[in-house]
């Protein structure tokens, strides 16, 4: 500022861009009454309990989306939730579910069966082995002349994905614990002697 507080010409263009700027970042939030809205939620387990700690859980808003893991009491977090549909998807591998999201409160509960599907092969030569046993907690069925096995409904107990279990005659049996990343709907597992 020059003397007598008048504004330098060389100033006004960028004061009043920085002005503009400032405004088209904050007119909407105050034309919408706050602007950035938050979400919260529980995801529940098949069993009535909390889903799993580390489920994850995804809300899409348009090209807009948000990924958080719930804590040990199934609970989560959305920071910013605009206005509009959208959805919000609950997974913990196999297990998948999906609501409409909105701001407030949000609840999801897991399913109480899940897909489960896959090929068994030789772990050296990674040829096929038909007639292998595999068994997903109370389901249990062979592999196909093609190494493939599928279990539409495999129950979920608690809310959890139980143990696969896949033995051979002459291979040593597989123990498969199930973890948050494996949607478990296209296996490929390799047995060894």
């Amino acid at each position: 500022m020059a003397r007598g507080g008048r504004v330098r010409p060389g100033l006004l263009i960028p004061l009043a861009c920085l002005l503009l700027l400032l405004l088209a970042t904050l007119l909407p939030s105050l034309l919408r009454g706050g602007g950035r809205r938050e979400a919260t939620g529980r995801v529940r387990a098949s069993g009535g309990g909390p889903a799993p700690a580390g489920t994850r859980v995804t809300a899409r808003f348009g090209a807009r989306f948000e990924v958080v893991l719930t804590n040990g009491r199934g609970e989560f977090r959305l920071s910013f939730v605009p206005e509009g549909p959208g959805t919000c998807v609950a997974e913990w591998g196999p297990l998948r579910a999906e609501v409409p999201a909105g701001p407030g409160v949000l609840r999801i509960s897991l399913p109480r069966t899940f897909r489960l599907a896959g090929r068994v092969v030789d772990g050296m030569t990674g040829e096929a082995i038909p007639g292998a046993r595999a068994r997903c907690g109370e389901v249990e069925g062979s592999t196909d002349e093609r190494g493939r096995f599928r279990f539409e409904t495999v129950p979920a107990p608690r809310g959890r994905p139980p143990a696969l279990e896949v033995a051979a005659p002459g291979y040593r049996l597989l123990l498969l614990e199930p973890s948050p990343d494996d949607p478990w709907d296209d296996l490929f597992l390799r047995l060894d002697r």
